[in-house]
């Protein structure tokens, strides 16, 4: 199940100092997320 962070639990201003967003997608595009990760700032935890 894909859960959304309450306000208190999330970063103010821009995002710069990270964020968190849950997601629930296919196995192919967790893939294609966790090839993003290695190129930029996008973090990826698989369960």
């Amino acid at each position: 199940m894909a859960q959304v962070p309450k306000s208190g639990d999330t970063v103010s201003g821009d995002g710069a100092d990270g964020a968190l967003i849950v997601v629930a997608v296919p196995r192919l595009t967790a893939t294609a997320l966790t090839e993003a990760a290695a190129e930029s700032r996008l973090a990826v935890t698989l369960c």
